[in-house]
């Protein structure tokens, strides 16, 4: 079922059509702003997909559970409160995406969400310190759009997410990031520190010289590291082959290059560590999506005797 029209879901929220409800799949949901809360979710007992934007629902108790709580594998909701996934798990959501999400104050520790089957997962804030609250162990995509206004405010919320404190829950930790904000080099890389299982990074900065040489030679350490974790030790090195060494930030700077071409509004950087393994390359180019001089990252990590 798909509704844009308000009169049409008011219509249908009365209680004589909750058995319209309880047969739904697939429920889509766009209108516009909401001023009455309708009560639907308690009537949903099969529903898997759920796209959702300008929905506006009442708070829900954490018991008696809702059923779509074990049956949804793909939710994305927009403008939506996510006081009803507090304290609950769902069991089999595969996807989860959540944009400009209401009423985050709920999210307070100890009222965490659990995502046990979640592989990919977007969130799309002004603020993204709650980040930690999720529990996703078999997350493999991330995406995670910050609309922050300046570096000082990005750096503090990123620190939030990937901290490395003692007390803090077990941090998210993606294969694949999508990170769209404005923060510090140093924040950034204190990060990319905490990710041992990161292989691709995207990142959305403003200009294509705003990340500096620490910057990429702190990452290429962190792909060297990430190399000699992945190299099976069962394989021995020839005798004749020099031993790998890890590359400095003037070793990596000498290896580093740019290029802008004002006509097809394309960057690129290369990093090199002078033929030692593993290499890491990074491509950037001009996206333009949510700024006009917006430029997308890919890094990847890579092994030269592959290429």
């Amino acid at each position: 079922m798909e509704l844009s029209s308000l009169s049409a879901i008011h219509y249908l929220a009365q209680p004589n059509f909750a058995t319209i409800f309880r047969r739904l799949i697939t429920f889509k949901v766009d209108v516009p702003e909401m001023r009455t809360e309708v009560d639907i979710l308690a009537s949903l007992e099969r529903l898997e997909t759920l796209e959702a934007h300008h929905l506006r629902l009442p708070s829900y108790p954490i018991k008696p559970d809702l059923s779509l709580v074990r049956t949804l594998r793909r939710m994305k909701i927009k403008l939506v409160s996510v006081q009803r996934m507090v304290g609950r798990t769902f069991a089999n959501m595969e996807e989860c995406t959540l944009i400009r999400p209401c009423s985050l104050e709920t999210l307070a520790p100890g009222g965490g969400v659990d995502l046990p089957t979640c592989t990919q997962f977007t969130y799309d804030s002004h603020t993204i310190d709650v980040l930690p609250n999720f529990r996703i162990p078999k997350l493999d995509t991330l995406t995670v759009r910050n609309d922050v206004w300046n570096k000082v405010r990005g750096s503090t919320q990123l620190a939030a997410v990937w901290s490395g404190a003692e007390s803090q829950v077990t941090p998210l930790r993606p294969r694949v990031l999508h990170l769209d904000t404005q923060c510090n080099d140093q924040h950034l890389i204190n990060a990319l520190g905490m990710l041992p299982e990161l292989e691709e990074l995207y990142l959305g900065v403003v200009r294509p010289d705003g990340l500096g040489k620490v910057f990429f030679g702190a990452l290429c350490s962190l792909g060297a590291k990430k190399g000699r974790r992945s190299h099976s030790p069962s394989a021995p090195a020839p005798s004749n082959s020099a031993p790998t060494s890890e590359p400095s930030v003037s070793e990596t700077a000498t290896g580093f290059a740019m290029g802008n071409t004002t006509k097809s509004r394309r960057s690129c950087m290369k990093l090199s560590n002078r033929g030692r393994k593993p290499a890491l390359r990074c491509r950037v180019l001009n996206s333009g999506q949510r700024r006009t001089s917006q430029t997308s990252v890919r890094l990847s990590f890579v092994d030269p005797r592959r290429t």
